[in-house]
């Protein structure tokens, strides 16, 4: 019987490095296995989904209402915004498209990136795909998507209105919200 070559055969040996965080090179045999330990470590593809973007928008608006980008999971996003299971396990995947990140030296905060932010409100687009090796992002040109897709590409896109904001060194700027009927008769932005 034979196997299907397994895809940690064909990483570039500094790529293993990174992701292994060693000096040498780790060895597969022909089945994927480890030579030293008989892991067996998946190259897992994760694509953009509609999990992901609920997770976003839940952080975009937890960020909104506390007004500073640097929101705890457990204790920030409350009532309706509170998180699921399964979307806590989505949340994390979310630094992986460069969407959010975990803020360093305070554990269980997250913050809203600036693509996250421009994502989210449709002005920048992401790649479609990643893969993951040992929860590290790859980084050649296999572990990415060369396509990009902007937030109402997803599919099974949410449709939400999120509120406008801008984020300048950590704290929210809220921009106030037009009214279609101010924009039709010309009036002043009403703030909310």
């Amino acid at each position: 019987m034979k196997f299907a070559k397994p895809e940690i055969l064909s990483i570039p040996p500094d790529e293993l490095r990174r992701v292994f965080g060693t000096e040498h090179v780790p060895q597969f045999t022909a089945k994927g296995e480890c030579v030293n330990c008989n892991d067996r470590p998946e190259v897992r593809k994760i694509a953009l989904s509609k999990g992901h973007l609920a997770c976003l928008g839940k952080l975009s608006h937890g960020v909104y209402c506390k007004g500073k980008n640097e929101i705890h999971l457990m204790k920030d996003l409350t009532s309706d915004l509170k998180l699921s299971n399964y979307e806590y396990v989505a949340f994390q995947q979310l630094r992986y498209f460069g969407l959010a990140r975990p803020v360093h030296d305070a554990p269980g905060y997250w913050l809203l990136t600036h693509l996250g932010a421009e994502f989210s409100h449709g002005r920048l687009p992401v790649r479609e795909w990643v893969k993951v090796l040992k929860n590290h992002l790859l980084e050649d040109l296999m572990g990415r998507s060369e396509k990009k897709i902007y937030v109402h590409q997803v599919k099974g896109f949410p449709e939400w209105q999120l509120p406008e904001f801008e984020i300048i060194a950590g704290d929210v700027l809220r921009i106030p919200q037009v009214s279609p009927q101010a924009k039709l008769f010309d009036l002043k932005p009403q703030t909310a």
